[in-house]
């Protein structure tokens, strides 16, 4: 049975990852925990709070369940370059 060797992406020298820049616009008082539990898993806890994730269907998947309380942009970052 063939093996998968392949390393993850951030160990890579020299390479790029794209990363979701997630901002919250709005306030999650008042609305559901399924909904505040997106936004915490996020890693979102205050209205204009920026964070980075990777783009990885999960975290797409969150945005989406939150898509009212924030703005996303997609951001490409380039790795380490190797000496």
């Amino acid at each position: 049975m063939p093996t998968n060797n392949s390393k993850p992406q951030e160990s890579r020298k020299g390479t790029t990852m794209t990363f979701f820049q997630i901002t919250q616009h709005r306030s999650a008082i008042g609305l559901p925990q399924r909904t505040r539990g997106a936004l915490k898993s996020l890693g979102l806890r205050r209205r204009m709070q920026t964070v980075f994730q990777p783009v990885t269907p999960n975290v797409a998947g969150m945005i989406l369940r939150v898509k009212e309380l924030v703005r996303v942009k997609e951001r490409v970052l380039a790795g380490e370059g190797g000496s």
